[in-house]
């Protein structure tokens, strides 16, 4: 029957059906929200969820949305608010965390995907997040990997099973995700990164770049004297070697680089997806 929106609706349910085989897991509760409005990080886990991050008013916050089933197939886009997953123990309803970090401006500069487990940059340290429901969540799903930050969450990539990212500094880390990190921008290229203007950290970004010759990391910085970031480096992680590249025009202005994305995968070629 029509009704007026906020008008109070009548639900009623015969229940034909013995508690032995009531499936909990199919209870809908009631909170089913939106998605966090501003995030600046949103991944898709391979169960069938979204989880964000950073978002308006909470930069050290993380949300995982419910778990779509067949009944429900499209509730990867709720994300239920003020719900303890401790308590609750359900496992197909999604939960929101904060990692308070140590310090007041603290917030989350990248969060993704590393080899299959959510992993959490702030500025000045990395977490991983061991829980992707109610279920497996504890006191201890939230852990401080190791005490490296990161000044601009672009600058991440993940190359032939290693991510890389620039730290404060700035310099360029290297993690296998087993051992410890490696910081692999040596003296001449640190010097280059320490006369960068701060001011424009923001516009920097890193790439995967795979080639002939290597698995390369490709950071896009903006270097002394500058504005945009027109100076790409190049690391090769198969032989370990820096190299410092540009592009310039016909009057020999050098030109700036911006981010784009490949649409890479189920396919055979790879075709610019997003500049």
């Amino acid at each position: 029957n029509a009704h007026t929106n906020g008008q109070t609706v009548q639900v009623c349910f015969v229940d034909n059906v013995p508690n032995s085989a009531v499936d909990p897991t199919a209870r809908l509760y009631i909170e089913r929200d939106n998605p966090p409005s501003g995030a600046k990080w949103v991944i898709a886990t391979s169960d069938g969820r979204l989880a964000m991050a950073n978002w308006t008013n909470k930069p050290c916050g993380i949300a995982l949305s419910n778990k779509a089933t067949p009944d429900h197939p499209i509730d990867y886009e709720v994300f239920p608010v003020n719900v303890d997953p401790v308590t609750r123990r359900n496992p197909l309803q999604g939960f929101q965390i904060e990692i308070n970090g140590d310090a007041s401006d603290e917030q989350i500069m990248w969060f993704g995907l590393f080899q299959d487990m959510m992993f959490a940059f702030t500025r000045r340290n990395l977490y991983i997040i061991n829980a992707r429901s109610q279920i497996d969540f504890s006191s201890s799903s939230v852990q401080r990997v190791m005490r490296v930050g990161c000044i601009n969450g672009d600058t991440v990539a993940i190359v032939n099973s290693q991510i890389f990212w620039v730290a404060p500094g700035p310099i360029v880390m290297a993690w296998d995700g087993q051992n410890a990190p490696r910081e692999i921008s040596h003296h001449r290229l640190n010097t280059r990164l320490s006369n960068a203007p701060t001011a424009y950290w923001n516009l920097w970004f890193g790439r995967y770049a795979p080639r002939r010759d290597g698995h390369y990391y490709s950071l896009y910085m903006v270097p002394s004297g500058a504005t945009t970031p027109t100076d790409r480096l190049d690391y090769n992680s198969s032989v370990d070697v820096w190299e410092p590249c540009g592009a310039y025009n016909s009057a020999g202005t050098k030109l700036a680089w911006r981010g784009a994305m490949l649409l890479d995968g189920y396919t055979d070629v790879q075709e610019l997806y997003q500049v």
